[in-house]
């Protein structure tokens, strides 16, 4: 019997990697572990699984009017040997403006640990993406460096699988 990840499945994730609008590309691969088992139908993916995936998009902040952006998604995770696909949404980050009065995009931590930020793109205002990530013990999920994004190593987030 195939093993398989159901749609829906919370992913609590450790970057194992730092990802940054300065450094990577598109291409590159992002590794992530688990922060704790999870029970699934007839398996369970344990706990410092790891978690494999892609960046997307890598636009540093002095390419394109400024604004860096870093898009990354998860492809697989290891489990008993075994490669199991999923697919899990982009995460899309975007960083400040360097030239305009934009409010900062990271919303703050107050929500029992959660951080989202929507990312407004200014020709439709319409918000594009979300990042979830559990703030624990205090560790940033996202770091705005000057101009770019960065995600350090350690970061703690959260993705649904989408397949």
């Amino acid at each position: 019997p195939r093993l398989i990840i159901p749609e829906g499945t919370v992913l609590p994730l450790e970057i194992q990697s730092t990802l940054s609008t300065d450094s990577s590309r598109e291409g590159d691969a992002v590794l992530a572990t688990l922060t704790e088992s999870i029970p699934l139908s007839g398996f369970t993916l344990d706990k410092g699984a790891e978690v494999h995936g892609r960046v997307f998009t890598a636009v540093p902040a002095k390419r394109v009017s400024g604004r860096a952006r870093l898009v990354f998604g998860f492809e697989s995770v290891m489990e008993g040997g075994e490669k199991l696909a999923i697919s899990t949404e982009a995460i899309d980050t975007t960083g400040k403006s360097t030239g305009s009065k934009d409010k900062k995009i990271i919303g703050g931590g107050a929500l029992g640990g959660l951080i989202v930020g929507a990312i407004k793109d200014g020709k439709k205002g319409a918000a594009i993406g979300t990042v979830i990530g559990a703030a624990a013990g205090g560790g940033a999920v996202l770091i705005m460096k000057g101009h770019e994004v960065e995600i350090p190593r350690g970061a703690q987030i959260t993705v649904v699988v989408t397949n």
